[in-house]
């Protein structure tokens, strides 16, 4: 008797594995569940076990109200982890959110709500958004239509390594009619599925990829990366997906979900912050040909550091092949950053971490010491208002100018 509960539970277990990823894209649709309960409870002086701290920022801005984050791990070893992660973030942010100014337990003023309880929480010193029941949240994008390029990518912190139940989280990108046109499902700590529909709304799955071990806990970067022809997925370093774009594929908005049984959201809740949306735009190339300069956003540094960070691997490789295929080419590395914070340290900050930008393409490349000028502008020459977060994002760059 003892054996046979024993085999009913694993083939109960093997039934619930296959099932629950096989989502449909009505499913993923307009959710039809509700919330059982609205959970009230706070959990603003929680602390929170973090992997290391992080800093997803590009560009070289910092305010100074963080602490600096612990030593990193060799530049060589960081970039290791990256040789094939070939993310480079859109140039011109459309929609950010770092939730500052929110006020705790109070819904994320800059998003709409589409099923379940989500309240401003904070982890450690930082703000997040988190869920207690299962549902959905999308952020207010005012476009009708998203950019035929463009990125998005957000944190999302995995506390789920203590309880043994099922969830999933996903980010669809939605059509007019409430249907996914793709959507990436993260699955119970083990897998990564990617789903399209074609031009009927017939989803298929692309991909299912496993997840790694490290996964299980600790905050990772969720990335999308669109192209005129593809559509890229990321988690942290890994990339999960790769698919040709379909005829159906007419995103209009996003759709952040969090699939889960409500009493172990209640336990273990699920946290996202720094959403970020950019729309892609030309090549480097095309772009130091037609205005003599390089703006880019996917430089990435350590908090109140100049050590790159190794999501920078593929747009650094792009400025190095480019300077290695044309010698004669000379360029300045200005270092930008919003206006939070003291001038000189702005400063200060943003020209360290353009030398820092200059050594890597020097030693990596073998570029000559002598085409490459940093320069440290801190938020002297901002290129949008540093009154909103999505200017503030735009602030914070590196530009390459031809010299």
């Amino acid at each position: 008797m003892k054996y046979a509960r024993i085999l009913l539970f694993l083939l109960l277990c093997t039934a619930l594995a296959i099932a629950l990823p096989q989502s449909s894209n009505a499913q993923f649709g307009k959710l039809k569940d509700k919330a059982k309960k609205a959970v009230e409870k706070k959990i603003s002086g929680e602390e929170v076990k973090k992997e290391e701290a992080q800093d997803t920022t590009a560009g070289a801005d910092e305010d100074g109200s963080r602490e600096e984050s612990k030593t990193p791990p060799p530049a060589g070893e960081q970039f290791q982890l990256f040789t094939k992660f070939d993310y480079v973030p859109g140039q011109t942010v459309l929609f950010y959110d770092d939730l500052s100014g929110e006020e705790l337990g109070e819904f994320p003023s800059r998003w709409s709500l589409d099923g379940g309880v989500f309240e401003i929480a904070k982890v450690g010193q930082d703000n997040w958004i988190m869920a207690s029941a299962r549902g959905g949240i999308s952020p207010k994008i005012n476009v009708n239509q998203l950019p035929e390029k463009f990125t998005v990518e957000f944190e999302f912190l995995n506390r789920t390594a203590v309880y043994g139940g099922a969830y999933n989280l996903q980010i669809g990108l939605m059509r007019a009619d409430g249907y996914a046109a793709a959507h990436l499902e993260l699955f119970t700590n083990t897998s990564a599925l990617f789903f399209m529909a074609d031009e009927n709304g017939n989803e298929s799955r692309i991909s299912d990829k496993k997840l790694p071990e490290s996964f299980k806990e600790g905050i990772h970067t969720i990335r999308v990366m669109v192209t005129k022809s593809s559509v890229k997925c990321y988690v942290d370093n890994e990339r999960v997906a790769n698919a040709p774009r379909t005829a159906g594929f007419t995103p209009v908005s996003f759709l952040i979900k969090f699939h889960a049984d409500d009493g172990d959201l209640e336990k273990e809740k699920l946290f996202i912050r720094n959403f970020r949306f950019a729309e892609g735009g030309k090549t480097m190339r095309e772009q130091l040909d037609e205005s003599g300069k390089i703006v880019t956003h996917g430089i990435y540094f350590d908090v109140n550091s100049d050590q790159i960070k190794g999501e920078s691997y593929k747009t650094l490789a792009d400025i190095g092949s480019m300077l290695t295929d044309d010698a004669a080419l000379k360029l300045a590395i200005e270092g930008h950053t919003d206006s939070d914070g003291s001038d000189a340290s702005n400063l200060e900050l943003s020209q360290r971490r353009a030398e820092s930008v200059k050594k890597y393409l020097v030693d990596t490349y073998k570029v000559d010491a002598s085409r490459l000028d940093p320069k440290g502008m801190g938020e002297t020459k901002p290129i949008d208002a540093n009154t909103t977060p999505e200017g503030k994002a735009n602030n914070r760059r590196v530009e390459l100018v031809k010299i």
